[in-house]
């Protein structure tokens, strides 16, 4: 006789529901162990450009390889940095408002501050080069607002940047206050000599945003004014290692380069990670401000970025910040304590002088592998939140926007700053001792060539 098992109606029931539920917990388990493959970055910093997936304890190499970075998604033009409408325009140049003063770009900016804006009022921050010091005859000048059709005027205050190096020309931030009954920021502001209303004798500036946006980055870098010839490799250089640090933006200040690398940062740009900005000086004021108008473009940078990038590091195409403990920005910076009280961090320097290699490399970090022993402490470099600062400096954070606010010297041994340039002993640098410091070579060494190899394949550049 045959035996036959009958399960009845509820019985199957049952072990269907046990069969689910099984499955359910192996698909939550197989999850959980995937999740743990790399490291937890916050915003999401693991999905994002395809950055360093995890590094192997404080000071070891990495475990995996930095995977090359994918296409990001471009920067976000419309509609926080432009608008529609009267006065609005897209392309950077400077405007000429009366003799001897030029003015960049004017910036809405609402953050509270303890030296003019305790109130929580808003005003215009606008960037404009001017004699310095005592050869400043200072005039009255204005913003020029309409309200209910009729015109009002906010007269100007003068802030001189603290870096002019007694130059003839130097930078300023001049900041008028913006009348309560304008709630929204125009395209452009109008700038008038006197303090009574002149609609026809104004110059418009285009008024960009400093709200922050929906789209972020988490690291980006301002570098000085590029101009005169620089070598297309080492400019490739910089840009991959960079990003294989962690940076996500960098903004470029073309001061009438060539156009091939006009063409090398277009290739960068239509990445999404290159912003080029002309910045196109007359020469006759170009020879008589500090290098080239560099912090009148920093502070530009700054404000250009504060909706959009949480930190941004001030930058040479010769430096690099160099994490020691870790392998990227984000790693070291997860490690700092009491963020909230900071305005940015200072980095100590090195020199990696161009003699000093020992080897026979086309990359410049690769190549030049010997650095001073001494750690400079003058010719810092900094990295910085740009909400929370009014004015950046070259080598150092010159106004927080709170006076509380301060900045943390970030000891050598957790972060240096490789600069690759001659070494001086102007500088209260000591030249004569050096020592061996392979650290790029042995932790990027590899996967920069290759990406910098690609990039000049793409952009048909010999070695």
């Amino acid at each position: 006789m045959r035996w036959r098992w009958r399960l009845g109606k509820g019985t199957r029931l049952v072990l269907g529901a046990i069969c689910i539920c099984y499955l359910l917990l192996l698909m939550i388990f197989q999850t959980r162990l995937t999740k743990t493959d790399g490291p937890d970055y916050p915003d999401g910093q693991d999905e994002k450009k395809g950055l360093l997936q995890q590094q192997g304890g404080r000071g070891g190499q990495p475990r995996q390889q930095i995977a090359r970075p994918q296409k990001p998604k471009g920067f976000p033009v419309q509609p926080q940095d432009f608008c529609e409408g009267q006065g609005a325009r897209r392309e950077f140049s400077f405007v000429k408002v009366w003799q001897n003063a030029l003015m960049y770009s004017a910036f809405w900016d609402g953050r509270h501050n303890d030296f003019d804006n305790a109130h929580n009022a808003t005003w215009l921050r606008i960037m404009t080069i001017l004699p310095s010091g005592r050869r400043l005859k200072r005039r009255v000048v204005s913003c020029l607002f309409q309200i209910d059709g009729k015109y009002v005027t906010s007269e100007l205050q003068y802030y001189e940047m603290c870096e002019n190096h007694n130059k003839d020309y130097g930078g300023y931030i001049l900041s008028c206050q913006v009348p309560e009954e304008i709630k929204q920021r125009p395209c452009s502001v109008m700038v008038q000599e006197g303090s009574t209303p002149n609609p026809d004798g104004t110059t418009r500036i285009p008024v960009y945003s400093t709200d922050q946006r929906s789209l972020r980055y988490k690291y980006g870098i301002c570098v000085s004014p590029v101009f005169g010839s620089v070598d297309p490799r080492k400019l490739v250089e910089f840009i991959e290692l960079s990003r294989l640090l962690g940076a996500e933006k960098i903004t470029f200040y073309d001061a009438n380069i060539s156009n091939g690398l006009k063409a090398l940062l277009k290739y960068y740009e239509e990445q999404g990670l290159v912003q080029s900005v002309p910045w196109l000086l007359d020469s006759s004021i170009a020879k008589r401000i500090w290098y080239h108008g560099q912090l009148v473009a920093l502070q530009d940078c700054l404000y250009r970025n504060m909706g959009s990038v949480d930190m941004v590091a001030i930058n040479d195409i010769d430096e690099f910040i160099i994490p020691r403990r870790h392998t990227l920005w984000v790693d070291w910076y997860n490690d700092t304590t009491a963020q909230a009280q900071y305005a940015g961090y200072s980095f100590r320097s090195t020199f990696f002088p161009p003699k000093a290699g020992r080897g026979d490399h086309f990359l410049m970090t690769v190549q030049n592998d010997h650095r001073t022993s001494q750690v400079n402490r003058v010719r810092n470099k900094v990295m910085t939140y740009p909400s929370r600062v009014f004015e950046i400096g070259i080598h150092h954070i010159s106004k927080p926007v709170l006076a509380r606010l301060q900045v943390l010297p970030v000891s050598e041994t957790d972060v240096l700053l490789h600069h690759y340039r001659s070494c001086s002993s102007s500088y209260m640098q000591d030249c004569s001792n050096i020592t061996k410091d392979d650290r790029i070579k042995r932790i990027y060494g590899t996967q920069l060539e290759e990406l910098t190899l690609q990039a000049l394949k793409d952009l048909n550049i010999d070695l």
